[in-house]
């Protein structure tokens, strides 16, 4: 496990966030906006420079098969008023690609993120 910098990512890059079929609106591709909610610090995501879909998808502790990826362009996110998208390794997971979405998560920042998420994961889509 390495101790990776902390790096800035621009803009135009992509973040991908793993969903469980649980939050996926039953006989639809919709998602809740329960997927959406910071855990401790902020909303977990993982960097594309670091990451593939699949990788983030793997990261699953359990039930694998009942996650999908969704992707976000960082700059939209930075859109969402006090969102804020700081790199994060995790070198406890050995996770470089790790990134938070910070700020707090109210309904309508939840609706917001819904709307900026495309399914990466053909599965639900």
């Amino acid at each position: 496990m390495a101790g990776w910098p902390v790096e800035q990512i621009p803009g135009e890059d992509t973040l991908y966030m793993r969903v469980h079929d649980a939050h996926r609106k039953p006989g639809t591709h919709e998602i809740s906006v329960g997927a959406f909610v910071n855990r401790s610090t902020g909303m977990s995501t993982d960097w594309a420079k670091y990451s593939t879909p699949q990788e983030t998808r793997d990261r699953a502790k359990k039930n694998l098969e009942r996650n999908a990826v969704v992707s976000f362009v960082v700059a939209e996110v930075r859109g969402i008023p006090e969102q804020q998208v700081e790199h994060t390794p995790d070198p406890d997971d050995d996770n470089r690609a790790h990134t938070e979405v910070l700020g707090p998560k109210s309904e309508e920042v939840r609706v917001q993120l819904r709307r900026l998420a495309k399914w990466t994961d053909i599965r639900w889509r």
